[in-house]
């Protein structure tokens, strides 16, 4: 029976720390960056929601006073998106911190080039944390203060008074601005990532 002849190799890609680096990092990273994008673009409709829902409804029902249902609502949506977002920025920071990919002294050309790459995601990612604070900061003052508004019914017997919401459309904006400005500096450097792995 003959032997298989080999396949022809179309092109050779090389299996570098580099591209390790690519494929199970920096590509990652991208990715997880990208689904903060949406996390933050839902956090801009719920503080539009935060603002008019606190005008529609300012007090509860409840005989203990608080929020309305639609702001209290609100606040269970506002942290949902606050733990998702603080949990894919720790792992993309994990994997940026890799150290076996990341070296503290970039020597070759190769770590040059994933330490520029590593840098300018590390931008990204810094400017979605002042989101995520921004974010945060709206949540934790909102459920404090209708916390604080709530009283027993015995001696506030029409309820406690209305609480004070807050709402930063400006600051995430301004925000989200900021953090969009350095992302336009991540693709040249992971162009030439690719096609330094891709060189035949």
């Amino acid at each position: 029976m003959p032997l298989a002849s080999p396949l022809q190799e179309i092109g050779h890609v090389r299996a570098t720390l580099l591209c390790s680096g690519l494929r199970n990092k920096i590509g990652p990273s991208i990715s997880g960056l990208r689904v903060n994008d949406a996390i933050i673009s839902q956090g801009q409709v719920m503080m539009a929601k935060l603002r008019s829902d606190a005008l529609a409804d300012p007090r509860g029902a409840s005989a203990t006073g608080g929020a309305g249902a639609s702001s209290e609502m609100d606040d269970f949506q506002m942290a949902r998106l606050v733990q998702a977002l603080a949990k894919n920025l720790g792992r993309i920071e994990a994997l940026l911190n890799d150290p076996s990919i990341f070296p503290n002294y970039a020597g070759t050309d190769d770590e040059h080039m994933l330490d520029l790459a590593k840098s300018r995601l590390e931008a990204v990612a810094a400017g979605q944390w002042n989101i995520l604070n921004i974010l945060s900061e709206t949540l934790q003052s909102n459920e404090t203060n209708d916390l604080i508004s709530k009283c027993d019914p015995v001696d506030c017997p029409s309820g406690g008074v209305a609480p004070v919401r807050l709402s930063l459309p400006r600051a995430l904006t301004l925000g989200i601005r900021s953090e969009q400005h350095v992302e336009g500096d991540v693709a040249p450097a992971i162009v030439a990532l690719i096609q330094r792995c891709l060189q035949k």
